[in-house]
C-alpha cells in the first residue's frame, strides 16, 4: 500500500477538529516506544525525539522519523534559529545536555518521550507560544488529568503521570529504558487493540446508531401519516381520498337520495 502520511503527531494533536479518544493516544504512545526500543536495541541513540518527527500513515500508525543523520545535523548546526524554534529544539533535552556539551544518550531519548507523553495528554504545544522565551531549564508542567466516562479524559491519570514523572527524572539511570516503557503502556491501556481495530468499532458503533436513529424517525413518519389520513378521511370519502392520493381523477357518481347536513 502507498504511503500516505496524515502528518505529523504534532500536527494531528493540535488540530483540534481532529477527535481523538484515549485509544489512539495511547496507540501512538506505544508505537513510540516501540519504534524507539528497536533503535536502542540496535544502540541507535535518535537524539532528535519529538512529535514534529513523529509521523502517522494512512492506517494511523506512529512512525519515527529524522534519526541517524549525523552529516546533515552538521550543517543544520549552523542555521540561525527563531526564539521558538530554540525553545522548542531545548524542550526536549534533558537537563544534563543543556547544562553541558554531553553527547546524546540513550536515557535522553526517554526524556524527550516524556515531553511527547505530556503533548498527548494536553494536546498542547510544549513551549507557551505566549512566552516561547521563558527559562532556560524550564520544562512543560506535568498535565492535571482526570478520569471520567468521557472519552477525552484519561482512563489511568495517576499510572499515566507516574510515568511521565520517571520518564523526566534529573538522574538518567533512574529513567526506564523503552522495552520498560513498553511493558507499562501495555499495562496501564485498557484498549489493547489496533487503531484499524478501534476504527471499526467506531464505525460498528455509528452504523447501529444510524439503523436506531432511522427507525425512530420511520416511526414519526408513520404516526405523522396516519394522523394526516384521519384528517383526509374526515374531510373527503375514502374512495375519493385514495383517488387522490394515488393522482388518479376522481369519478363523479350519482345517488338516488342525498342528505346534507350543515354544522
Amino acid at each position: 500500500m502507498e504511503y500516505c502520511p496524515k502528518g505529523s503527531l504534532s500536527d494531528v494533536l493540535l488540530n483540534e477538529e481532529i477527535p481523538l479518544n484515549w485509544g489512539f493516544r495511547f496507540s501512538f504512545a506505544m508505537d513510540i516506544a516501540r519504534g524507539m526500543a528497536y533503535l536502542h536495541q540496535h544502540r541507535i541513540c535518535h537524539g532528535r525525539l519529538k512529535s514534529h518527527n513523529c509521523v502517522i500513515d494512512d492506517r494511523w500508525v506512529c512512525k519515527i522519523t529524522d534519526y541517524g543523520l549525523p552529516t546533515y545535523r552538521r550543517e543544520d548546526s549552523e542555521v540561525v534559529l527563531t526564539t521558538y524554534q530554540q525553545r522548542l529544539r531545548e524542550v526536549y533535552l534533558p537537563l544534563e545536555s543543556q547544562t553541558s556539551n554531553v553527547e546524546q544518550t540513550l536515557s535522553g531519548d526517554v526524556f524527550s518521550y516524556s515531553v511527547i507523553l505530556l503533548e498527548i495528554a494536553t494536546r498542547n504545544d510544549p513551549v507557551p507560544v505566549e512566552d516561547p522565551s521563558v527559562g532556560y531549564a524550564w520544562c512543560p508542567p506535568l498535565p492535571e488529568l482526570i478520569s471520567g466516562k468521557a472519552e477525552n479524559t484519561c482512563p489511568c491519570p495517576s499510572e499515566y503521570a507516574e510515568l511521565i514523572r520517571r520518564c523526566r527524572a534529573h538522574n538518567p539511570t533512574h529513567r526506564p529504558t523503552f522495552e520498560q516503557i513498553k511493558k507499562f503502556v501495555h499495562k496501564i491501556n485498557p484498549n489493547k487493540v489496533s487503531p484499524v481495530d478501534m476504527m471499526m468499532s467506531l464505525m460498528e458503533k455509528y452504523s447501529k446508531h444510524l439503523e436506531v436513529l432511522v427507525a425512530e424517525r420511520t416511526q414519526d413518519l408513520m404516526h405523522e401519516k396516519q394522523k394526516t389520513d384521519r384528517l383526509l378521511y374526515s374531510m373527503l370519502p375514502r374512495q375519493v381520498a385514495d383517488d387522490l392520493r394515488q393522482g388518479k381523477p376522481a369519478q363523479a357518481q350519482s345517488y338516488v337520495s342525498a342528505t346534507v347536513f350543515f354544522r
